[in-house]
């Protein structure tokens, strides 16, 4: 490939720079718009007393919303954490290396973290 001819991919190529940042703020705008609804409906259904026909339309509609974007795959709920009392949950204090050069000591401490370990 001859100079020139690399000189004019690159000029092209950076002639359509701004289209696709163009393309890419038209994007950005459509997806600030699709959260912005999302987030409105979010806080009338938070608001709303619990009525199971408006939980059904907002549903719905929440899943409309998800199902034109390109973007995002469909979300599964969210599991609560179960908080379970576990017997094997206990601390230890390991000693801290006070960082000498004598390699007993260092042996020592090292034997003393495997045992804890």
């Amino acid at each position: 490939m001859s100079l020139e001819q690399m000189f004019d991919a690159l000029m092209m190529s950076y002639k359509s720079i701004p289209s696709s940042n163009q393309d890419l703020k038209n994007q950005n705008e459509y997806l600030r718009r699709q959260l912005g609804e999302a987030t409105k409906q979010k806080q009338k259904a938070l608001k709303s007393p619990p009525d199971s026909s408006q939980r059904d339309d907002s549903e719905a509609e929440s899943h409309n919303l998800e199902s034109t974007s390109e973007v995002e795959a469909p979300r599964r709920p969210r599991c609560e954490r179960r908080l379970t009392n576990n017997s094997d949950d206990f601390k230890i204090d390991i000693p801290a290396f006070e960082g000498k050069l004598h390699p007993e000591e260092s042996f020592d401490w090292h034997s003393t973290v495997e045992q804890v370990f």
